[in-house]
């Protein structure tokens, strides 16, 4: 399938996939360093949350991925 986007939304769409793929990225794997050091990654509810989090982020970037290799710059009328 085909999708059109325009320079504005591809833009949007990459600082997405910049902000995914760095700093929240970097955060989560952050937070599961400390669960882990702490030795209660398993057990505690916020710590199943953090590895929520982080599948669901990479659950985005991949859409995200998925997306930009389908999508075709639309021409924007002058």
């Amino acid at each position: 399938m085909v999708r059109f986007i325009t320079k504005e939304g591809l833009k949007k769409l990459n600082e997405e996939l910049d902000e995914r793929k760095g700093k929240l990225r970097q955060e989560i794997a952050q937070a599961i360093k400390e669960a882990k050091e702490q030795g209660d990654l398993p057990k505690q509810n916020h710590n199943k949350m953090k590895m929520n989090h982080a599948l669901e982020n990479l659950k985005w970037l991949s859409k995200i991925l998925k997306l930009l290799k389908e999508m075709i710059l639309k021409r924007e009328r002058k």
